[in-house]
């Protein structure tokens, strides 16, 4: 079988930097997700209660199926407590994208301007296949100075996904 490729800026061909990648959007009562795996071509979509337990036992579960799997995973902004609840993931690479971004990419193939989480979840998960030398990943900021009011942790707290930011 042989390996996808993408095309980095140089016009190479190269392979992609990930074994799974995940597009994830989230409404208030479910999330969607879908994934595509980079060198088999293959594409497939879940859908899960937007309770955390729920995601947490779909990434467990893909992670059984792939345990040395390199997985990156696409959250369009403004999404705070979904990040916090994923980046505890070691082994996920989050990109949390600007919503213009995914507006403009969805907009190059829907003129209707409707919007669908199914179908954005999709997109996320291309943008990250199409252009992942454009996108970049998240780092979580570091923690301020002792005197600091706010003392950020990225792990501290058991984040709920259902919070809005």
């Amino acid at each position: 079988m042989s390996a996808k490729a993408t095309v980095n800026s140089d016009n190479a061909m190269k392979p992609h930097a990930f074994d799974r990648l995940i597009g994830l959007d989230r409404s208030d009562t479910q999330a969607d997700l879908s994934f595509i795996d980079p060198r088999a071509g293959r594409r497939w979509r879940q859908t899960l209660d937007t309770a955390p337990e729920r995601l947490h036992d779909g990434l467990a579960q893909l992670r059984q199926e792939y345990p040395r799997a390199r997985v990156a995973l696409c959250v369009e902004q403004p999404a705070l407590n979904r990040i916090l609840f994923l980046e505890t993931y070691a082994w996920i690479t989050l990109f949390p994208i600007n919503p213009l971004t995914l507006q403009k990419f969805r907009e190059a193939f829907v003129t209707s301007r409707a919007k669908d989480d199914g179908q954005d979840a999709q997109y996320l998960a291309e943008l990250l296949f199409t252009q992942p030398d454009k996108l970049t990943p998240w780092v979580c900021p570091k923690t301020p100075s002792p005197g600091a009011s706010n003392s950020w942790s990225c792990t501290a707290a058991p984040w709920s996904m259902n919070a809005r930011p």
